[in-house]
């Protein structure tokens, strides 16, 4: 178990890493646009644009799935059913 635990944790460390590694590939390619854009247009104006962009993609999915979050049913239904269920039999059983 100890070492299931262990491989786990260390795969969970790589994980955080790559993900990290993502994100800074992400900011490059970011950079790369503004860089690309500013052959057009001065650089101040180009960071602006793309800032904007990514600020508008994030405000989508941050909103959505706020939403979807406050639709999601958290309550075990099942259990209370079932938790009814038996107190209805160990009612019936006592009687």
């Amino acid at each position: 178990m100890t070492g299931k635990l262990t491989n786990v944790g260390k795969n969970a460390a790589f994980v955080a890493a790559g993900g990290m590694v993502g994100f800074a590939a992400f900011l490059t390619l970011l950079a790369a646009v503004v860089a690309g854009l500013s052959y057009f247009m001065p650089v101040w104006l180009s960071a602006l644009i793309v800032a904007v962009a990514v600020g508008a993609v994030a405000f989508y999915l941050i909103t959505s799935s706020l939403a979807a979050l406050k639709r999601t049913n958290l309550a075990p239904n099942e259990t209370v059913t079932t938790l009814k269920e038996d107190a209805q039999w160990l009612k019936n059983q006592v009687s």
